[in-house]
């Protein structure tokens, strides 16, 4: 779990990272650390400045979930906390998770209707064993590893309804709608499922961000 909007829409919890050897240096003289190329940090959107922040560098986990308005856990190791934080956002209530990115991961798909309906018994980073399960009406979401990957997760989406689904296989991500459709995105392009069959509703593969340097106030204290 990498970013996430407490409830009420007031915070923004999400992971950044700075390729950039100038600014890394910058910041690490400026905060005091060791390395800063990585972080989780806590904002109030749509800005981005850093009420809460955390070192990530050299981590595998980072981001968090929101509890509630006023609780924010985070995906960074308890016995790192104290030593990761640069920067305690004022009226937020931070723990941080001890069970591992697994476990603060199942918390925020529960928060959002699924349940776990298998849990894996063995395999390492890579591989479950079984697959973890989490299903919501007829779908199931198959989470069959945990690899470097941008989603985090090694997933397929499988249908359990009395039709098919065509186009679900393959998608990077599924769910319901406030209508109660199901939809689900592939390839760039977001589908909804009607009577009809599978709908497009957008295609973003041509919708580009313009080009601009990033905004340095992630980490400025002024």
């Amino acid at each position: 779990m990498l970013s996430d909007l407490s409830p009420d829409g007031q915070h923004l919890v999400y992971v950044a990272r700075n390729e950039s050897k100038r600014r890394q240096e910058r910041a690490r003289l400026e905060l005091g650390v060791k390395h800063f190329y990585s972080w989780t940090a806590v904002c109030t959107p749509p800005r981005v400045k850093a009420l809460g922040l955390w070192n990530a560098s050299g981590n595998l986990v980072a981001g968090g979930i929101f509890a509630d308005n006023t609780k924010l856990w985070l995906n960074h190791d308890w016995r790192l906390g104290e030593m990761e934080t640069l920067r305690t956002p004022p009226g937020l209530n931070v723990a941080f998770n001890p069970k591992g990115s697994q476990a603060i991961w199942i918390e925020a798909m529960k928060r959002t209707g699924w349940r776990v309906t298998q849990i894996p018994e063995a395999g390492g980073w890579a591989n479950f064993k079984p697959p973890l399960i989490l299903r919501k009406k007829a779908l199931e979401l198959h989470v069959l590893g945990r690899w470097m990957l941008p989603s985090g997760f090694l997933r397929q989406y499988v249908w359990c309804g009395p039709r098919p689904v065509p186009g679900l296989e393959g998608a990077s991500w599924a769910d319901f709608d406030q209508q109660g459709r199901l939809v689900y995105a592939r390839e760039g392009r977001l589908y909804a499922v009607t009577s009809d069959g599978a709908r497009e509703l957008v295609n973003l593969n041509d919708d580009q961000p313009p080009g601009r340097p990033p905004e340095v106030a992630l980490v400025e204290t002024r």
